[in-house]
């Protein structure tokens, strides 16, 4: 979510969609907020102004979790209000590293919403193999660290070294 969009950081851009999301309903309605950090704070279920602070607070995190992990979550905290007809949007980039759906199956009780977050560019670099020229290091000296990538060029895949 650190990517950049056309609107400006993916983090940004979703947290501006969860709002307007929130505008969408009443006052009176019920929000929760799962991240991937599973704050204890985001367990409960707050009234729109609240769920607008909670939102402004959320920062990037070096939390990563399956999408199947983030809806079990959900699922889990659903209990606590015996509801029908509820919704819950997924906003998120949709990385094919975390958004396996395998062993997942989200509460029938909720109408759910997918929300991708499109990042204009899409070039990531992938560590390989990184490694100290030396095992021995002393305080105070140089060190020559020594990496091969993988990076995305194209269609194809070239390696860097």
């Amino acid at each position: 979510m650190e990517a950049i969009a056309t609107e400006g950081r993916l983090l940004d851009v979703a947290k501006g969609k969860a709002m307007e999301v929130a505008s969408a309903y009443t006052k009176s309605d019920l929000f929760q907020l799962v991240t991937n950090d599973f704050e204890g704070r985001h367990h409960r279920f707050v009234n729109q102004d609240d769920f607008r602070k909670l939102v402004e607070e959320v920062q990037l995190s070096p939390v990563s979790r399956p999408m199947s992990e983030v809806i079990g979550r959900q699922n889990d905290l659903s209990g606590e209000l015996q509801q029908m007809n509820m919704d819950a949007y997924l906003i998120s980039d949709f990385q094919k590293t975390t958004c396996s759906l395998t062993g997942t199956k989200p509460d029938s009780s909720f109408s759910w919403y997918l929300v991708p977050q499109i990042a204009e560019k899409n070039d990531n670099l992938y560590i390989d193999t990184l490694y100290f020229i030396s095992p021995v290091h002393q305080p105070g000296q140089s060190v020559t660290l020594r990496f091969a990538s993988i990076m995305p060029q194209g269609s194809r895949w070239k390696r860097y070294l």
